[in-house]
């Protein structure tokens, strides 16, 4: 009986050599102890060093290496206790490569899931270089090291390892945005993917944008940069401030065309002051329509498109027709006032003798055609304030003729009028 007792002691010790050094040596002070000081230990590691070590040489730890090897191939070692790939699915390269320890410590770890680093980001960036130092504006979870907020780390049914598609994954965080959907009209890059105007890591530009607006918006509106190159006048704004974005949502909208606001309303979030530059002065639009008590019916019941053209224009003024520019116009062509006479009767100008045409007459004569048919016939503008006046007939106050504000000094009567403008003196016409 005692020798039979030896005997399995003998085989024991032999046939389990890893196991007795494991629980007397391995984790013993001055070896491998600093592994079980940490945070959060490899279940494995609680189980045995010989979960996944062999011993093949007996003089460790006096030898030089290469006492013991993986008891399989590091490629599938971990699969025996964590789930293999999934074909069907994309997969971190790392991953399917069975590369886990490039991301995780086999024994333990200060960090969750036994990670290398406590900032996820570090450690994806020994691999990924997504981040551009010399861009200026980061999406948060990049900068701060949180890949994991949009990434999956092992597999996905998605692109990129993503947890979910655009847009729903970016909706995760940007709930508001997810409203826009339920809008009558949707950017159709909006539908689909938020990666088609931003980047998700970072940029040079605000809001993650890839390229400065207008190009971004011209990478799909070309038949509009091809507008601008030939226009002779661009409105201004498409080349400054927000540019696109200062009249169209860029995700959706209430209107047909992705405008912020309806009719001249959105065109009054700008022009509601007065806008100067070394060649000409803008007056406040807003103020004269609102203040008049004859605003121009184009204007007050009409849009400003009615008269303008929104993004550019082969007339001064974006206006959407032809219209003399200047003080003066040569002949009563109506040709050249083709804007006026989108909604006004052209006979107005052209009869020299009128009883019906036109009430701007003395008797039988045509006064407009009397003041514009000459070489040196007179612009509409030098009488009328073209928006709105508060008097009858959108007879101006005063007009600018060069530097001076001309006045006009017009007086309504029950038959006709009179004016004493600063080009002629007083006077009277009766119908």
């Amino acid at each position: 009986m005692k020798l039979q007792i030896i005997l399995v002691i003998l085989l024991t010790i032999i046939a389990y050599p890893l196991k007795a050094q494991s629980e007397q040596n391995c984790l013993s002070a001055g070896c491998h102890d600093t592994f079980m000081k940490a945070k959060n230990i490899h279940p494995a590691l609680e189980d045995g060093c010989e979960s996944c070590h062999d011993q093949i040489s007996q003089n460790h730890p006096k030898g030089k290496g290469n006492e013991f090897k993986l008891t399989e191939d590091k490629s599938e070692l971990c699969f025996d206790c964590h789930d293999e790939p999934d074909e069907k699915l994309m997969t971190h390269e790392a991953f399917a490569g069975g590369e886990c320890i490039s991301c995780h410590s086999p024994h333990s770890s200060n960090n969750p899931s036994l990670l290398k680093s406590g900032n996820v980001g570090e450690l994806c960036a020994k691999c990924h270089d997504v981040i551009n130092k010399e861009n200026m504006v980061k999406h948060g979870p990049a900068v701060s090291g949180q890949c994991n907020v949009c990434h999956e780390p092992h597999q996905s049914a998605n692109t990129a390892l993503l947890k979910e598609e655009p847009p729903q994954l970016c909706f995760n965080c940007h709930e508001s945005n997810k409203e826009m959907l339920k809008l009558p009209t949707v950017h159709g890059a909006y539908e689909g993917s938020c990666t088609e105007c931003h980047n998700p890591h970072d940029s040079k530009y605000e809001f993650l944008v890839k390229e400065a607006i207008p190009n971004l918006c011209l990478e799909c509106h070309d038949d509009m940069g091809e507008e601008f190159k030939s226009a002779k006048v661009v409105h201004k704004i498409i080349n400054q401030d927000k540019s696109c974005t200062s009249c169209h949502s860029p995700h959706a909208s209430k209107t047909e065309t992705l405008l912020l606001k309806e009719g001249k309303d959105l065109c009054f979030s700008c022009h509601n002051k007065e806008y100067k530059d070394e060649d000409r002065t803008l007056a406040n639009i807003y103020k004269i329509v609102t203040e008049s008590k004859y605003p121009h019916e184009a204007v007050a019941d009409g849009d400003c498109t009615d008269c303008h053209f929104p993004h550019s224009s082969n007339n001064f003024y974006l206006l959407n027709s032809k219209f003399p520019f200047g003080n003066y116009v040569k002949g009563a062509d109506p040709k050249n006032f083709s804007l006026c006479f989108e909604c006004h009767e052209s006979d107005a100008l052209k009869l020299e003798k009128t009883t019906s045409a036109t009430n701007f007459r003395n008797g039988n004569i045509n006064l407009h055609y009397l003041h514009i048919s000459k070489n040196k016939g007179r612009n509409c503008t030098l009488c009328h304030n073209i928006h709105g006046s508060n008097n009858p007939h959108i007879i101006a106050d005063k007009v600018q003729f060069g530097k001076w504000q001309m006045p006009l000094n017009y007086k309504a009567t029950e038959n006709g009028g009179s004016c004493a403008p600063g080009c002629h003196g007083k006077l009277k016409y009766t119908r």
